[in-house]
């Protein structure tokens, strides 16, 4: 394996676990402040966590770390600046004061059914990188 394929890996792998940790935070944020939150959404944050336990893994672990390795990484990040930039709004929306209305008026139908996409998304990415190590591994 080349050194700018291990560089690559790494790199994203950091890169998801940062963007990874934020976006759990401030769904938890949310979470707290909202009470009527769709429970889902909270549910499929907590999926995150394994997924950003694997990508530390590809991380600290150079034979992890293949061109494959840092393309669905890459497609995590990406996903994962989406998710961001909704949950962001969301976030200072939600700091005004008006709670549920600016839930309500922030999420709506759209927003709710793209944060639940973009979290699907990131889940079957995380299949796709388990299978993809335990390949190099058999």
């Amino acid at each position: 394996m080349d050194a700018v394929t291990i560089l690559s890996a790494a790199a994203a792998a950091s890169q998801f676990v940062e963007y990874g940790l934020e976006i759990i935070a401030f769904v938890s944020t949310l979470y707290s402040k909202i009470r009527d939150a769709p429970d889902l959404i909270r549910k499929r944050s907590s999926q995150l966590h394994s997924l950003i336990d694997i990508a530390k893994q590809v991380k600290d672990m150079p034979p992890l770390q293949t061109n494959t390795a840092a393309d669905i990484l890459s497609r995590c990040i990406g996903e994962s600046d989406e998710l961001l930039a909704i949950l962001q709004k969301i976030s200072a929306a939600a700091g005004d004061g008006i709670v549920k209305k600016a839930w309500k008026a922030a999420v709506g139908v759209a927003q709710e059914k793209k944060i639940l996409d973009l979290l699907a998304d990131l889940e079957q990415q995380k299949t796709l990188l388990m299978l993809h190590i335990e390949a190099g591994n058999s």
